[in-house]
């Protein structure tokens, strides 16, 4: 019995997890950078809630597009310059994901470079060169929490 509600949670998750991949620098799951606002409405379902501010560094308008775990920023309402997620079954295809710890992370992707302490934040691609592409895993108490793909936007 136990077997069985094991192996129907896994096949529930597969379709999900299929396209729920973390391409560092590039995407995660459907949500590709640089792609237009209008394209991706037509490929994701309505979001939670649409949150529109201004860059404190760059002084565009900002849209932030929230769905459960996912966020999707789009920077002067035209294309995706960033995609957050807090959920677990997103990974990259070595298998960092949420709640991976840091060691682990290190050593599935031995060129991430790290902060210190208990709030780290671990960096893939060029993080300061504006206009680049980078990936950050946010870790807390040693394990990951959070991870943007996005592009730098330096004021």
């Amino acid at each position: 019995m136990i077997l069985a509600v094991a192996a129907l949670a896994v096949s529930l998750l597969l379709p999900m997890a299929a396209g729920a991949r973390v391409v560092p620098q590039k995407r995660i799951g459907k949500v590709r950078l640089g792609v237009s606002q209008p394209v991706l409405f037509d490929k994701l379902p309505e979001p939670k809630r649409v949150i529109r501010t201004t860059s404190f560094v760059s002084g565009l308008i900002i849209d932030i597009w929230e769905y459960n775990g996912l966020e999707i920023e789009f920077e002067d309402g035209n294309v995706v310059t960033a995609v957050r997620t807090t959920r677990v079954f997103e990974r990259t295809r070595k298998g960092a994901g949420v709640g991976t710890p840091k060691a682990l992370l290190r050593k599935l992707h031995p060129k991430i470079r790290c902060g210190k302490g208990a709030w780290t934040i671990c960096s893939m691609g060029r993080p300061r060169k504006g206009g680049a592409k980078a990936t950050s895993f946010e870790l807390q108490s040693g394990r990951v929490t959070e991870i943007s793909v996005y592009r730098v936007v330096v004021g």
